[in-house]
């Protein structure tokens, strides 16, 4: 069967060509976003339905549609890999410092992407295999006193949130041990006085018996709360760390 051609200005016609025609596709365009210097509720007027950010990226960002004000509207945590398919007439970002860092975010209205990181999963799933970015690390081996918070970050440094992305510890006692990482506005005094974002996993006594406790999943923290580490009773061998974004 012959296909009906018609021909435009000399070119064929295919089956987008009267979509580019018309404008109602357009094409990809960018923004570049330098990290170096701490951003808040800084506001990007672009405008589409797709948003990709771009392999190019080596920061971390948190991102809002269509949110002009100060208060947070469902933040996304997005880095390099990061697909969204959603209107928007516009973009508020939040980040921390990142030397050297930067954030590359690629729109359109019509067109997409797949980015070559990432795994489709039933032609609707996304499932971003890139890693995660972290801007804070802490880690110790100070044996702690009983019921002595060691500080990970304060309050006073989480002015806008903050992402833990990893947090674990193992200890050794002379007795019953439990420990944890506690989010609170002020410094805990005991393992449960806060949010406890890690405890402990398993127990035992005397001074040979290791407890330890891992952080499952990534967690955000609300602003103004600090995040500690504590011990029920004193340490006679620790190991603790933790990989967390101040946002």
């Amino acid at each position: 069967m012959q296909r009906n051609q018609h021909p435009f200005n000399g070119l064929e016609q295919g089956p987008d060509f009267d979509r580019a025609r018309s404008m109602i596709a357009t094409p990809f365009q960018y923004v570049d976003i330098a990290l170096d210097a701490a951003g808040v509720n800084q506001i990007f007027n672009v405008s589409g339905d797709f948003l990709y950010v771009d392999a190019s990226s080596t920061g971390l960002v948190t991102l809002e549609l269509n949110n002009q004000y100060n208060d947070p509207s469902a933040p996304f945590i997005v880095s390099a890999g990061f697909g969204l398919q959603a209107l928007f007439k516009q973009l508020k970002l939040t980040w921390a410092a990142q030397a050297g860092k930067k954030i590359r975010l690629m729109y359109s209205t019509g067109d997409k992407v797949v980015p070559t990181n990432s795994t489709t999963i039933s032609g609707a799933v996304s499932v971003n295999q890139s890693g995660y970015s972290y801007t804070g690390s802490y880690k110790s081996n100070t044996n702690m006193a009983i019921n002595t918070p060691d500080t990970v970050f304060l309050p006073a440094a989480n002015a806008n949130g903050a992402i833990v992305w990893q947090a674990a510890f193992a200890n050794q006692s002379a007795g019953l041990n439990f420990s944890s990482f506690v989010a609170k506005a002020a410094a805990p005094a005991s393992v449960i006085d806060g949010d406890i974002i890690v405890q402990t996993n398993n127990t035992g006594t005397g001074p040979a018996a290791v407890t330890c406790g891992t952080l499952i999943q990534p967690v955000k923290i609300d602003a103004g709360k600090g995040l500690y580490f504590i011990s029920s009773i004193a340490e006679t061998n620790a190991l603790r760390s933790a990989l967390y974004t101040l946002l």
